[in-house]
């Protein structure tokens, strides 16, 4: 008798066991992982920033299995035109033999984006840069020689916040460091920034700067930013809405060959404090607020996306963010228009619980 109930007792305490693993999981449902949701064969892609570079490559090292190739955001064009590694990025060999050895290709970043010296995206840098036929080739070695001195198998373009009358200049300019990067057998990855056909683009400027059909005519991969509809200088709202992420993909899918095609899936959320710009919340950072104010949190189902508001020193705060039902929703939409590669922004402090699902839902 007394072993009898030694062992319900055990039975007892192991189901407790499951029952809190399971609901510390998060809002999965049943129904989520049903046949209906697979993706087929899945080409997964992520950026490692520079600011979150430790925290990132931990999150790769658990999932390497998950991924096609990542991108090392870590070179930005300094105030003369050269590229430089970010302050807080440190070149790591032992993250790129990791990659090879699970047979990711490892596409490393150049952005005008110079945060070290509080410029932003700049535009004008980029206009120099590509000013004559001499600026233009000259500036296509130096990334090719960072390219093949790195060993990345690549490289990706993210000039964001170009002025529209570079449109030509920069097609240009992708269109010789693709022939440049070919002899040398390298890949070419460029970042584009969310537009529809009816002209509405996302919180950052410089999509009618890429020629997206151009583009994606010479480059390898095209990374569509179907993300930052609501961000840092806009009003609150959600980061990648439903039905404006669906206007994006329209508009991609009719100039990139689906191979080539790697459609932006958020995996953040915004806080915007009264009277102040917006900020970036990982899911690290989101889970901390959550815990804290413990707010009523609401999911707009049209939107695919949660919000809730808190109070943080007398100031009223609005936050969006992308949850398990956002993704899940993105990934119903993806399959019904055959998407099947994705760009994921970003690695570091992410919930891990996306990785399974991909794992789950991949063939």
């Amino acid at each position: 008798m007394v072993k009898f109930h030694l062992i319900l007792v055990i039975l007892v305490i192991s189901g407790l066991v499951i029952f809190f693993l399971l609901l510390d999981r998060g809002n999965w449902n049943n129904s989520d992982y049903d046949d209906q949701l697979k993706l087929g064969d899945l080409k997964v892609f992520s950026w490692i920033p520079h600011w979150d570079q430790a925290e990132a490559i931990e999150s790769f090292k658990e999932n390497a299995d998950v991924f096609h190739s990542i991108g090392l955001f870590w070179y930005y064009l300094t105030a003369d035109g050269d590229l430089a590694l970010y302050s807080r990025a440190s070149q790591d060999d032992a993250l790129i033999s990791l990659a090879r050895e699970n047979n990711v290709q490892v596409m490393v970043s150049v952005a005008n984006l110079n945060n070290d010296k509080g410029r932003g995206w700049d535009s004008d840098l980029v206009n120099s840069l590509l000013g004559t036929a001499e600026s233009q080739s000259a500036h296509v070695q130096d990334i090719v020689s960072m390219v093949v001195k790195g060993d990345y198998d690549g490289v990706i373009i993210d000039y964001e916040g170009l002025d529209v009358v570079l449109r030509e200049q920069f097609t240009s300019f992708i269109q010789e460091l693709s022939v440049e990067l070919r002899k040398n057998n390298k890949l070419l990855g460029v970042t584009i920034l969310p537009i529809t056909e009816d002209g509405e683009t996302g919180a950052v400027a410089g999509a009618e700067a890429q020629d997206l059909g151009a583009i994606a005519a010479v480059a390898d991969y095209v990374y569509v930013m179907s993300y930052g509809h609501h961000g840092k200088y806009t009003d609150p709202g959600p980061v990648a809405a439903l039905t404006w992420v669906e206007e994006v993909l329209k508009f991609s899918q009719a100039r990139v060959p689906a191979d080539k095609l790697f459609i932006g899936v958020p995996i953040f959320g915004y806080d915007w404090e009264e009277g102040v710009e917006g900020h970036g919340l990982t899911h690290k950072a989101l889970s901390n607020i959550i815990d804290r104010y413990e707010p009523d949190i609401s999911y707009n189902k049209k939107m695919a996306s949660s919000t809730f508001e808190f109070i943080k020193d007398e100031k009223n705060h609005v936050v969006w963010f992308e949850d398990e039902r956002s993704l899940l929703a993105k990934l119903r939409l993806f399959k019904e228009y055959n998407i099947s590669n994705f760009a994921f922004w970003r690695l570091g402090n992410d919930d891990q619980r996306v990785w399974e699902v991909i794992r789950l839902h991949g063939e």
